[in-house]
């Protein structure tokens, strides 16, 4: 009967792989940590939306393969590019100058549907949502478009 740790040319190298899976799933799935709240308690509304949710009961866990912060960092890098590459956002920029000099950038995105039609504008009947993209500081970025994606469902 064959073991798992015997040598045999042919398998050796799935068999590592095998374990090193296994480890990896297993390193991952105690490498958990609360969430912890920073919010000033006299804000009513924030104080009710914390007692009435399950948010102070998140804890964050890392992608299984992923357990460590450089891994957690190429994959997000890789899975940006990928994303831009195989399902990119058209956009059309509005920019606005301001009174003191600046200028504002206003992304508006396209629905699936409208995609290429420049003469559609957004209708009446659809809120418009505002996102502020923060440091990145851009509209194709990951999380700006997975919130868009989300959005529009």
């Amino acid at each position: 009967m064959e073991s798992l740790f015997d040598f045999d040319q042919n398998y050796f190298y799935w068999k590592v792989l095998f374990v090193l899976v296994v480890l990896i799933k297993a390193t991952s799935m105690w490498q958990r940590s609360p969430l912890t709240l920073y919010y000033n308690k006299k804000n009513r509304l924030m104080s009710e939306f914390i007692e009435k949710t399950k948010v102070s009961q998140l804890e964050y866990r890392p992608y299984w393969l992923c357990v460590t912060p450089f891994l957690q960092t190429l994959v997000f890098i890789l899975t940006e590019e990928a994303t831009k590459f195989l399902r990119p956002e058209i956009f059309d920029r509005e920019l606005l100058i301001v009174e003191d000099g600046g200028t504002l950038g206003i992304d508006w995105a396209w629905d699936k549907e409208d995609k290429g039609k420049k003469s559609a504008r957004p209708s009446a009947k659809k809120p418009i949502l505002l996102m502020a993209p923060g440091l990145g500081g851009a509209n194709d970025n990951l999380y700006t478009t997975a919130m868009m994606r989300e959005a529009r469902k």
